[in-house]
């Protein structure tokens, strides 16, 4: 049993609140916290938000919702996979299933034929688990946000005692009737200060099942396209070059004929055609280099899809 499994058991068991009262936003905040961590491959992070999302069930001050509970199930059997418990993992997203038969996780942390994908497909081919009933000890009971005088066996479910003036007497995660409580008919809440909780030493740490997915090439300037967009860059500024050369080059060699033919020439025709031929050389490299350039691009957005 891992410390922060451990940690979940004893404050189900237990009939006070570890803090202030919460609310269901606050609920939401934590669950979200956790799934980012599971879904970026982080563990303390995941562990934190599970931490608070189940210290935030024990001290809430209203019902829970039945949409929020399903949520936090589906987080419970997130937590029992990453522990390595398979049978909790099962019968947590079995009885997950039940509260929501359309649940499904986003690709970063179920994608298709993953180990959490599997794990939904395969819960969902097993039988809804059984039920047992809870003394109500005079209270509305609510379980996973509904009003109702039994819970599921073997998976754990928010259980919540309501006294007739609409207030919440006690919240918690429970697995067994174990973690009930007994309550008097005047109950009142009983709230103490948080357990201070040691985070684990990194070598102690195991890293998630599901490592986070590699970087996308695609992404900002990271990819193997760089060196060639950065060599068609190069390429095509020296292409622009020669071609202006050769543009200069010919417009002086057109010059110098139509002087030999107005005036008289100072060159010879030797020295013409050289120039003639320098400005057709530097006009070809021109285009060369950007064909060359052109090529470069196309290969660098190949290389990036």
């Amino acid at each position: 049993m891992s410390w922060i499994f451990a940690l979940w058991a004893t404050s189900a068991a237990a009939s006070d609140c570890l803090g202030p009262p919460t609310s269901p936003e606050d609920v939401v905040g934590a669950i979200d916290r956790a799934l980012t961590g599971f879904s970026e491959g982080y563990e303390d992070r995941f562990n934190a938000g599970w931490l608070d999302a189940t210290n935030n069930v024990g001290c809430l001050d209203a019902p829970i919702t039945p949409a929020l509970a399903s949520s936090f199930i589906q987080i419970a059997a997130l937590h029992a996979f990453a522990q390595g418990d398979r049978a909790a993992a099962m019968s947590t997203m079995r009885s997950a299933l039940t509260l929501d038969p359309d649940l499904s996780f986003p690709d970063t942390i179920a994608p298709a034929n993953g180990p959490i994908d599997r794990l939904v497909v395969a819960a969902r081919a097993t039988e809804p688990p059984a039920v047992v009933p809870i003394d109500a000890q005079s209270y509305a009971v609510y379980v996973n946000g509904a009003r109702m005088q039994f819970r599921p066996d073997g998976a754990p479910a928010i259980v919540q005692f309501v006294h007739t003036d609409g207030s919440v007497r006690w919240s918690g995660v429970v697995w067994d009737a174990a973690g009930l409580p007994t309550l008097e008919a005047d109950a009142t809440r009983v709230t103490r200060p948080p357990v201070a909780v040691a985070t684990p030493d990194p070598d102690e740490r195991e890293p998630l099942p599901i490592e986070p997915p590699p970087p996308d090439p695609r992404d900002g300037w990271a990819g193997p396209n760089v060196p060639l967009l950065a060599s068609a860059g190069g390429v095509a500024a020296l292409g622009g070059g020669l071609l202006i050369a050769g543009v200069l080059s010919r417009s002086g060699w057109s010059s110098a004929v139509d002087a030999c033919l107005t005036q008289g020439c100072d060159s010879t025709v030797d020295e013409l055609e050289a120039r003639r031929n320098r400005a057709n050389s530097l006009g070809y490299a021109g285009q060369g280099s950007l064909a060359v350039a052109a090529g470069l691009g196309v290969a660098s957005i190949t290389v990036s899809f």
